[in-house]
């Protein structure tokens, strides 16, 4: 089998100077609502404390928020979740819901 020519072979990329961090990945489990419990160890430090400021917001700003600022204060509280816990991982919906939820990871819920 002849090697391949230079040009067909493909070139590694090079490093992103400022790299994505990585999202936040669900453990595999038979559930089919993800919870708290599935996320790794700082994922969930950073939402305790994202739902525990978004609780907040709740009781000291409105607690019948409409739909657009919900999503806002729960990506606020993720944000100030990361800057606690010193870690950057970025949202996603299934996060984002899980911080309006109130679902804790120390809530055992059936």
């Amino acid at each position: 089998m002849a090697p391949a020519s230079p040009m067909c072979s493909k070139c590694p990329r090079s490093a992103s100077l400022d790299p994505e961090p990585p999202k936040a990945q669900l453990r595999q489990t038979s559930n089919k609502r993800p919870k708290a419990a599935d996320y790794s160890f700082d994922i969930k430090e950073v939402l305790t404390f994202a739902i525990r400021y978004y609780r907040v917001s709740l009781c000291t700003r409105d607690p019948y928020p409409d739909a657009s600022t919900e999503l806002k204060w729960a990506k606020i509280a993720w944000k100030r979740g990361c800057q606690d816990n010193e870690v950057a991982i970025p949202h996603d919906g299934v996060i984002l819901k899980l911080v309006c939820l109130f679902i804790l990871p120390e809530q055992n819920l059936i």
